[in-house]
């Protein structure tokens, strides 16, 4: 499956791509500390102010960080995530944006074949909480709790590839999603709307083959 030219825009840590900018678009890189510490990088929205925010949303969990003074070096790993809760209505994400573009020469390669996989959070202990929303959600042929579109196409099926992610396809079965948006170079614009309130998808990563 995870053949050919392979992007992943991912919210955990460590990652380059978060320490490089290339994650929130900005391009501004990190402050590099021993021991692969970093400082000064987007570390999005705390999870206990989540309700006051609309919109796909790099979150961190707030009791990670309450050991931390400001601008001094964390810790290095992070299970961080990007919410979809259950009060929005459709929320997107263009990838890849701009600066994910420019760093991956993603236009050097504009034959893809366009297969989305998404990843959940993996839960501790395999125990996930009461506002988890699962990929396979979007399979319940009643009233879905999960809905995606992927350029404008509705998503029908998740099929499960590994532990928490899952491969899209449209309503013909098909994984493909073509090369891109069109006079693009070759982004995806992946909407999605989670239905049910008090819910909230906690989408780890987006991979685009």
């Amino acid at each position: 499956f995870f053949r050919g030219y392979l992007y992943c825009h991912t919210a955990l840590l460590p990652s380059t791509a978060r320490f490089h900018g290339l994650t929130d678009g900005s391009a501004k890189k990190a402050v590099h500390h021993f021991g692969g510490y970093h400082t000064d990088f987007d570390t999005g929205v705390s999870s206990e102010l989540l309700a006051v925010y609309t919109g796909l949303l790099l979150t961190y969990k707030q009791p990670d960080r309450r050991n931390c003074d400001v601008g001094k070096p964390r810790e290095i790993d992070y299970k961080d995530w990007f919410s979809v809760q259950g009060t929005d209505e459709w929320v997107s994400t263009t990838f890849p944006n701009d600066a994910e573009i420019n760093a991956y020469e993603w236009h050097e390669n504009p034959e893809r074949n366009g297969k989305v996989v998404l990843c959940t959070l993996v839960c501790d202990w395999g125990k996930c909480s009461s506002d988890y929303v699962f990929i396979e959600e979007i399979n319940e042929s009643d009233s879905p709790n999960l809905h995606i579109r992927i350029n404008d196409q509705d998503v029908h099926n998740a099929t499960k590839i590994d532990g928490f992610c899952y491969a899209l396809s449209g309503k013909d079965g098909s994984q493909h999603f073509g090369p891109g948006i069109e006079n693009s170079q070759g982004q995806y614009k992946i909407e999605f709307k989670v239905d049910k309130p008090n819910t909230k998808l906690y989408l780890s990563s987006i991979i685009i083959l």
